[in-house]
């Protein structure tokens, strides 16, 4: 679908008509994550505006692995184009010819005693933060590449592509860019990984510091010496990239600032709901149960009591509320719940996203034909054997699973709808019988 025509889709009446079908009441909800699209979380008329219509305290909390990823993509703005062009085309230059494999794998087998090549990771234009696989894939063997691209540049099968990427290889300009972004996308890509886990003064030019005390990475710094030393660039082209490098770090910054969610104060409070802050008296008062936000909790909840047993935590110890007092009753009940509902906020959506695989691993080109009943059943299995970390070849088939099994199930999607979206009791239906099989276990 074309992004600019899907950014427009007002799909406001379908999240209403499914939650209706799921029988889920939208007053719960006190949270959405979502991809930052602009049809979500627009100022005018996005999903988002249209909920808080409903819901005024609700939280909206735009994925950090997209930002993430839009963050180092518009950084990228301030390095040089040719970069990204020189990264792609060398996985391009071997991907479309077996026989520039076989060469390359040679040259590497005799240099090397023998050794297979590392894969050159291709450049994703959609996939998070794939920049740092593409670049370490390359610097791990630039030397060949360098020596490869030299033989064939100068050999009769040269072309202006090899004769291209021959001289900016041997451009030490382009190798020190590398080694700089080596090590800044690594960092940003570990944070990604956490998270499938300000400060105004960068607006001010005097407050950054000199291009001679920016951290550019050892590599860089040794790499730049011994360049100079051979004269493959002089002090001003250095000083042109150490600046360009500099702008890459205030400009990676203030993308990150402006995309750090809206609420960051909810959730920098849900630290507290720690255990070892809970029941530690002397660190409790420092944090009132307003700044929990209570106009997230239910709306028949009694907010008074919530904040009565909150009040209480500091003056008991852990083992004295589990698993309840002598009358069997749960003295923190309503607080348990509460803290429930503030921890199911959404960090990120990378959960959500994965689904898409999942899809595409199982409706290949050679089952096209599969039916959507069909397909969104074997999601749904292979979703709960993950979720619940089990694998097929394990699985036990529950009572009521077997009681299923017989010639009805041939029948047509008249009879029975396991997997199909128009019936509304379906998605119960399938977790009622996957939840079978944990009470027989």
């Amino acid at each position: 679908m074309n992004p600019q025509i899907s950014a427009q889709i007002n799909i406001w009446p379908f999240v209403c008509e499914f939650l209706e079908k799921s029988k889920l009441n939208i007053q719960n909800l006190i949270g959405i994550g979502t991809d930052g699209a602009s049809n979500l979380c627009r100022k005018n008329k996005s999903l988002f505006t249209l909920l808080k219509e409903i819901i005024p305290h609700l939280q909206l909390i735009k994925c950090v692995c997209h930002s993430l990823n839009i963050c180092a993509s518009n950084a990228c703005d301030e390095l040089p184009s040719s970069l990204e062009f020189l990264v792609r085309e060398i996985r391009s230059w071997f991907s479309h010819s077996s026989l520039r494999q076989l060469r390359y794998r040679d040259l590497f087998q005799t240099l090397y005693e023998g050794k297979q090549p590392p894969r050159i990771v291709q450049l994703s234009t959609t996939r998070w933060l794939a920049w740092y696989g593409c670049i370490k894939s390359v610097l791990d063997q630039w030397l060949l590449l360098k020596t490869h691209f030299n033989l064939i540049s100068k050999s009769k099968e040269g072309c202006y592509t090899s004769r291209t990427l021959s001289d900016m290889i041997n451009d030490d300009t382009h190798l020190l860019y590398l080694l700089f972004l080596k090590p800044v996308l690594y960092e940003v890509t570990q944070v990604n990984i956490v998270f499938q886990g300000t400060n105004n003064s960068l607006r001010l030019p005097e407050t950054h510091l000199p291009c001679n005390s920016v951290d550019f990475g050892h590599q860089f710094k040794e790499q730049s010496k011994i360049s100079l030393q051979k004269q493959s660039i002089d002090q001003l082209k250095l000083n042109l990239i150490m600046e360009r490098a500099a702008r890459f770090l205030l400009r990676l910054c203030h993308e990150i600032v402006e995309r750090l969610p809206q609420n960051l104060k909810v959730i920098e409070k849900l630290k507290y709901l720690s255990p070892s802050f809970c029941f530690d008296f002397g660190l409790q008062p420092i944090v009132t149960f307003k700044d929990f936000f209570p106009n997230l909790a239910e709306v028949n909840v009694d907010k008074d009591l919530l904040e009565i047993q909150w009040r209480t935590l500091g003056s008991i110890s852990f083992n004295d509320i589990f698993p309840g007092n002598a009358a069997g009753d749960h003295t923190f009940k309503e607080l348990s719940e509460f803290a429930l509902r503030l921890l199911s906020l959404p960090i990120s959506n990378a959960v959500v996203e994965r689904i898409f695989s999942v899809m595409n691993a199982t409706k290949t080109k050679v089952r096209n034909r599969m039916s959507q009943s069909m397909l969104v059943a074997l999601i749904r299995i292979k979703v709960h054997n993950s979720v619940k970390k089990q694998c097929c070849t394990s699985f036990i088939p529950s009572k009521q699973m077997l009681n299923l099994f017989d010639s009805k199930m041939y029948d047509s999607d008249k009879s029975l709808k396991i997997a199909n979206f128009d019936d509304s009791d379906d998605l119960f239906t399938t977790i009622t019988i996957l939840n079978s099989v944990e009470e027989d276990e």
